[in-house]
């Protein structure tokens, strides 16, 4: 962990050295619960291996192919953020997102979660991203947006900018 200060009290940073899904959650999730707020701002990094992380409030088979990410082994359900959920704090390229998130309030401790699309398999993921939207529920459900990836974004900038 390093420190740092802002805005009166120290900051911890926490950088996940473990890729699986679970652990960061359940890492993020103690965090919130265990964290000293009144002391300490904290600021968790992680990368996660693919995967599609449905929120605690989302229906899955509404949000997501779940017989395709079934088969490909990426589907985690019941804590975090589905990476196609829009709460207007998303970030984009020209018109298309790369980033989105979400927040979690409890009575002594808040956490603001986002994701950050790197360098990521956007056909992959456009497909599983398409859930059986005929389903009837009162669950929340995502603003679908045309996404990119920053490694996109800069083989696109790169192509455009050659001269012939």
């Amino acid at each position: 962990m390093s420190a740092c200060i802002r805005a009166g009290k120290r900051c911890k940073v926490i950088l996940s050295q473990v890729t699986d899904v679970y652990r960061n959650l359940a890492l993020e999730n103690w965090i919130l619960h265990n964290w000293n707020f009144a002391k300490f701002h904290c600021l968790l990094v992680y990368q996660n291996a693919p995967c599609v992380v449905i929120g605690r409030f989302q229906n899955t088979w509404k949000e997501v192919n779940v017989p395709l990410a079934t088969q490909a082994g990426v589907l985690n359900n019941g804590y975090g953020l589905n990476v196609h959920h829009n709460k207007r704090h998303d970030l984009y390229i020209k018109d298309r997102k790369i980033s989105g998130s979400a927040s979690r309030l409890i009575r002594n401790g808040a956490f603001h979660h986002c994701t950050l699309l790197v360098n990521s398999d956007l056909t992959a993921l456009r497909g599983l991203l398409k859930g059986d939207t005929s389903i009837e529920t009162s669950a929340t459900s995502s603003l679908p947006s045309p996404t990119t990836s920053l490694c996109e974004e800069q083989a696109r900038n790169v192509t455009s900018n050659i001269e012939t």
